[in-house]
């Protein structure tokens, strides 16, 4: 179906995300990931209703194109309880270069995060309220906004450079760290914005 489905979306030429569009000016491709558990068999049918409720289905991996909307690829295992860091390898050979990655926490990761840069895929991700770093450049700053270049540490591990934008809303501190080391590539705006198009993996789903 996805041939058919691409075909039909490029027919439509439905407007991309402004956020997508300027990535893609230094990306070849936008792609987000996400991990979601499948829900047990619902019985609703009468001669079903004495058996014992179904287990849950397991547990997909989805990979999705921010342009089209549509699945990329799709893992799947039987383990319901798995991490998503159980797909790490299977993205990690996937994902091709000049990629830009979207991921939510399930795919934090130091080390697997180096391993992206080193085949030339970037990524975005959720930053944890726990970070240990040292600050070595600010780009910008304001009562809401900041946005700096870090050296992140966890033992057992050499150091990372990444970027950190933090953004006041409300009552929270939302955190996005990324290996897009250059405000100009991708600036915060953009960085926050395309990570909120991240949700879109849900429809995939």
């Amino acid at each position: 179906l996805l041939p058919q489905l691409k075909s039909r979306h490029e027919e439509r030429k439905r407007p991309i995300a402004p956020s997508i569009q300027y990535g893609l000016k230094h990306f070849e491709r936008i792609w987000a990931a996400d991990g979601s558990v499948l829900e047990a068999l619902f019985l609703k049918l009468e001669s079903l209703r004495e058996l014992p409720p179904g287990a849950l289905a397991g547990k997909i991996c989805t990979v999705i194109e921010l342009t089209t909307l549509l699945p990329v690829k799709i893992w799947f295992t039987e383990n319901a309880k798995a991490h998503d860091c159980c797909f790490l390898g299977d993205l990690l050979s996937f994902v091709p270069p000049k990629t830009l990655l979207i991921l939510d926490r399930g795919f934090y990761d130091f080390e697997w995060w180096r391993n992206l840069v080193k085949n030339q895929v970037d990524f975005i991700c959720a930053g944890k309220s726990n970070l240990s770093f040292t600050v070595l450049k600010v780009f910008s700053a304001t009562d809401k906004m900041t946005d700096r270049l870090l050296e992140l540490r966890k033992a057992g591990q050499p150091p990372q450079t990444l970027r950190l934008i933090e953004l006041s809303k409300g009552k929270g501190c939302y955190r996005y760290l990324t290996s897009v080391l250059d405000p100009k590539i991708l600036p915060p705006y953009v960085v926050i914005e395309m990570y909120g198009r991240r949700w879109k993996v849900e429809e995939a789903f």
